[in-house]
């Protein structure tokens, strides 16, 4: 007698999000979906030709879905609007003014790094995409980021604030002729920093403590040094991506960041412990 096989159909393999693991961000921005309990748009792309905006989501395995965007923008270049905020904080990072949008889409989706995930091209000129936090006394805060310079040697990652300052950032990630990579900036100017010889993708991240000598920076999990010493300060309101200090000069900016963002999360909390396993994750994800 034949027996038929017996088919048994599997249960697919749940989301699992960096968040989920490294939980409590103050702030999560990307190209990928970071959260099992984010359900949102990851970006709003606007339409040159038109100026047409749409949202665009993720796939089932959590990545950035191309193949809306490039349907969306055939012909014409893509600019996003709207960076989403996926730490369940609703501090979307946005620019209205055309001239000021990063870049993603250009005959095809933007990509850069081993993997050729998707990122977001800021011109150095004057792109940025800015929210807000609420003031906070916190006198811890970890940023990593996944981002590549477009020079060798010029590229922040910075968390700045001042409450005496015109329109002070909390967190900026900005590159200049004399900068460096992973220059974490508090108080009136004062930052630690790490010096690249590489414009390829790197994880960077920047981690203020409430000692002075405890204040770190790195590139792909290696350590650098601080520049100047740092002071405890009330974590203004302003946050950018791609500049320091968004709204002046005309909103241009100062020190606009020229290259590629793919990500960047925020913790109000001392990240030292998870350095590692943070830079693992992203490492793996986008290649570097």
């Amino acid at each position: 007698m034949f027996t038929p096989f017996a088919f048994v159909k599997t249960a697919p393999v749940p989301f699992t999000g960096i968040l989920d693991t490294y939980s409590s961000a103050a702030g999560a921005w990307s190209v990928r979906r970071l959260s099992s309990t984010y359900t949102g748009s990851i970006l709003t792309v606007r339409r040159e030709s038109d100026d047409t905006t749409e949202d665009i989501g993720y796939t089932t395995n959590g990545d950035l879905d191309t193949g809306a965007i490039s349907s969306f923008c055939t012909g014409t270049e893509g600019y996003v609007t709207t960076l989403y905020d996926q730490s369940g904080n609703g501090i979307n990072l946005t620019q209205s003014t055309h001239i000021r949008q990063p870049l993603i889409y250009s005959a095809s989706v933007i990509t850069k790094g081993p993997n050729a995930e998707p990122s977001l091209y800021f011109d150095g000129i004057q792109t940025h995409l800015s929210g807000a936090y609420a003031t906070s006394s916190d006198s811890y805060m970890s940023v990593f980021c996944v981002l590549a310079p477009f020079d060798t040697g010029s590229t922040y990652v910075a968390y700045a604030q001042s409450t005496t300052t015109t329109a002070a950032p909390a967190f900026g990630v900005v590159s200049h002729e004399d900068g460096w990579f992973g220059d974490f900036m508090w108080g009136a100017g004062q930052e630690a920093q790490y010096s690249p010889n590489t414009t390829d993708l790197a994880v960077g991240a920047a981690i203020r403590k409430s000692s002075v000598s405890q204040n770190v920076v790195y590139l792909n999990s290696e350590s650098g040094s601080i520049k100047t010493a740092a002071t405890d300060v009330t974590i203004g309101p302003v946050i950018t991506m791609g500049c320091i200090f968004s709204g002046t000069n005309s909103g241009d900016g100062t020190f606009p960041f020229k290259g590629y963002i793919s990500e960047v999360i925020v913790w109000r909390s001392d990240q030292t412990s998870n350095v590692s396993g943070i830079d693992s994750d992203m490492g793996t994800y986008y290649g570097v």
